[in-house]
Order: structure tokens, then sequence, then C-alpha cells
């Protein structure tokens, strides 16, 4: 079982639920790029920099916003939820738990 985190700023409550919120909306924008037949390219590349500073701002993690602009910017991996990642690792710590910090 993955140890809840409720030390940081913004993980608690409403606020927690409405950074989950917002995490699922900047993934799905950018997974529906998909949807757009040949213009989905250059919708992520005009994605991918909003999806990162989203990100960071959202969880101030460069890494996490990093991973966001690559994930956008690179064909084939619009299905990846970073946005959602980066909010399950501050609400439970997931990369400390995928390590094996524990």
């Amino acid at each position: 079982k993955m140890p809840r985190n409720n030390s940081r700023r913004g993980t608690n409550g409403s606020s927690s639920l409405l950074k989950l919120i917002a995490s699922l909306i900047i993934d799905a924008i950018g997974a529906l790029t998909y949807l757009l037949p040949f213009l989905g390219e250059f919708a992520d590349t005009v994605w991918a920099p909003i999806s990162a500073f989203l990100i960071y701002r959202m969880y101030g993690s460069v890494l996490w916003a990093g991973a966001g602009f690559m994930e956008e910017i690179l064909p084939g991996l619009d299905i990846v939820p970073t946005a959602t990642l980066a909010w399950l690792n501050e609400r439970w710590g997931i990369a400390n738990w995928i390590r094996g910090r524990r």
C-alpha cells in the first residue's frame, strides 16, 4: 500500500481534487490532438509548451514539466498521462515508491 503524503502544499481536500481535475484536462487536451488529422502534430507543437508550463505551475517541478513537454512533442506518446502522474506523485509519492523508497 502506498503511503499518503499530505505534508506538501496543495495536497489536501478540495485543492487536491481541483489539481486532479486540471491534470486530467491537461492530459485529455494532449490526447485529443490525435483526433485532428494532419493538424495533430502541429497542435502538439503548440500544446507542448503550454502543457509543460501548466504542469510546472501546478507542481513546481522542472522534471515533470520536461516530461510533459517531451510526451507532447514526441510522436506516439500523447497517450501518457504525464500531468496525472505528477498529481499521483505529489499525492502519494509514486516516484519514491517506484524506486523502492517507501
